[in-house]
């Protein structure tokens, strides 16, 4: 399972080919986003920053595991958080609860986030590092 982050997920939607080839390999895996990834898609869309409608976005995303924010999700996110503190990294709390909800399903988080870069390098969370060109 791989879960997506805002960053790839708007590229995913808006058709770009580096996103479709990035994916490429995991096309037999179940794909999910997180609920905050999902809002920020859906934002994206009601504020013209990716092309569609939030109607858009929740079709093109409907085979998509969505993954609530739970307690769980928190508390994974804060024992991460507390974590990278000892390794001088602090993520936003967003991005904590993104990678919260990876670590909460067992997922490699697909991100161009370069926090959570710093994050996947330390072996705390399953990073794949995407890049656009």
């Amino acid at each position: 399972m791989i879960c997506l982050d805002n960053n790839l997920l708007s590229d995913y939607l808006a058709g770009e080919a580096f996103a479709k080839e990035f994916l490429e390999p995991y096309a037999d895996e179940v794909w999910c986003v997180s609920a905050v990834v999902q809002y920020e898609a859906m934002m994206g869309a009601c504020y013209g920053h990716i092309s569609g409608t939030i109607s858009d976005v929740e079709a093109a995303t409907s085979e998509f595991e969505k993954v609530a924010v739970t307690e769980r999700t928190v508390r994974e996110a804060t024992a991460l958080q507390e974590e990278l503190s000892d390794h001088g990294i602090q993520l936003e709390a967003r991005d904590a609860l993104i990678a919260g909800t990876a670590l909460e399903v067992g997922a490699a988080l697909a991100t161009e986030d370069g926090g959570l870069h710093d994050a996947g390098s330390t072996g705390l969370v399953d990073v794949l590092e995407y890049e656009r060109p």
